[in-house]
């Protein structure tokens, strides 16, 4: 990690310029990160330690502002390290026991893909049988996902009338989950299985694969059929 002289402003250095898809302001990318304290080098956070990819909207405040100001403009392929003041981090209060107050800090940031998905249609005039229904809207050529593999995904959940309920597209951010032990819903953890990655599925869940008798809060009631379309982006244990 670099270790210079703590800095006033943003520095960027690239140490590897991509050639693929430029980042702008309101971009989702998806990135492999190290970051550690300019002082000492002392490590506190590693997508690469996780074995998972990070995926995260740019320019918009998901991130500390040195990251919203210097992942724009890097290209797809490129590595690059952030060398940032205090006020563009975690300023006077720091984070949590790791990141101590007025710290400077560094990263390294592989850009991996500019995430480049136009949101789905909210399915109209679809039934919903009883049993697990799947139709591929679009068929991916990556590899295909096995139960137990974790995935990120964007999708869109509405009832039958179309009324959705959640959708990660509305915050921006994928979710990652693991496919095929629990962790979801049982129309998900059998409807993603065999999806490829950068394919786009339609799920049709009867109650019982959903939430059955229960329903889920105020937005799903009892007994009720659920509608996903679902784009995964990526196997994250995949090599």
């Amino acid at each position: 990690m670099p270790n210079k002289q703590a800095p006033t402003d943003l520095a960027i250095r690239d140490i590897r310029v991509g050639v693929g898809n430029k980042v702008e302001a309101g971009d989702v990318v998806e990135v492999h990160y190290v970051g550690a304290l300019l002082a000492d080098g002392t490590e506190f956070d590693a997508s690469w330690n996780r074995s998972e990819t990070f995926f995260v909207p740019i320019g918009v405040g998901a991130v500390i502002p040195g990251w919203d100001q210097g992942i724009v403009g890097m290209q797809e392929g490129g590595r690059r390290v952030l060398v940032i003041p205090p006020r563009l981090a975690y300023g006077t209060s720091g984070a949590g026991g790791a990141i101590p107050p007025n710290a400077e800090l560094a990263f390294v940031v592989d850009l991996l893909s500019v995430v480049n998905l136009q949101p789905p249609s909210i399915p109209e005039n679809e039934e919903v049988g009883s049993s697990l229904e799947i139709r591929d809207l679009a068929v991916g050529e990556g590899a295909a996902v096995e139960a137990g593999d974790k995935v990120t995904v964007h999708y869109l959940g509405t009832l039958a009338d179309g009324t959705v309920f959640d959708a990660s597209w509305r915050r921006g951010t994928p979710f990652t989950t693991t496919i095929g032990v629990g962790m979801v819903i049982q129309g998900w953890d059998q409807g993603i299985i065999g999806m490829r990655e950068g394919g786009r599925r339609l799920l049709k869940i009867p109650s019982d694969l959903a939430y059955g008798e229960t329903g889920s809060g105020a937005s799903i009631p009892p007994d009720t059929p659920l509608l996903f379309v679902v784009d995964l982006m990526r196997i994250q244990n995949n090599p």
